[in-house]
């Protein structure tokens, strides 16, 4: 009965572990750094889109706008002057920029928003997300790193993959332009 019960809690542990990484690219303008004086944009993102379980297609409505609100929480607590960027298209967020005198822009990705945990599947939500960012006068990419993140809830309660976008994105967003 011990061991049954050691087993189950291990499940349980396992079924509430996240997990998250960042990988870091070299970018020409490594050397710059960032002020918080400094004007910050930052691009609306495109919606992600994921396959569930089953191989269909899914468009997660909403997530764009989820990440770039996410993104701008964060950096207002080290910025002064942060922004929304409320375009989709780059070289339309590069003319918005320079018409507001906006010299950093950032540019969150989705690359893959999959929401596919629930009790029945036990598979992971997963969650993959490139942040460059763009000193804006000269287009040089200053900052560039991938996020990544899987949730393994295996309970009952569907959490949603927006879950994944909390303080340890934060963390690593404020983390990696402080470099």
């Amino acid at each position: 009965m011990k061991k049954l019960f050691i087993l189950l809690m291990a499940l349980v542990l396992y079924g509430c572990a996240a997990n998250h990484q960042v990988i870091r690219e070299d970018t020409p303008g490594d050397k710059v750094a960032l002020n918080p004086q400094d004007d910050i944009g930052v691009m609306l993102a495109r919606d992600g889109e994921g396959s569930v379980v089953g191989g269909e297609k899914k468009s997660y409505l909403g997530s764009g706008l989820t990440l770039s609100t996410r993104t701008i929480s964060a950096l207002m607590s080290k910025f002064e002057s942060v922004s929304l960027v409320e375009t989709i298209d780059f070289n339309r967020a590069i003319q918005i920029s320079r018409d507001r005198n906006i010299e950093y822009l950032v540019i969150p990705l989705i690359e893959q928003w999959v929401d596919e945990n629930n009790p029945w599947t036990l598979a992971p939500d997963r969650l993959a997300l490139t942040v460059s960012v763009i000193k804006v006068t000269d287009m040089t990419k200053i900052r560039a790193f991938t996020y990544q993140a899987e949730d393994h809830s295996g309970d009952w309660t569907d959490y949603p993959v927006e879950r994944m976008l909390g303080s340890e994105f934060q963390a690593s967003l404020l983390q990696e332009l402080a470099r």
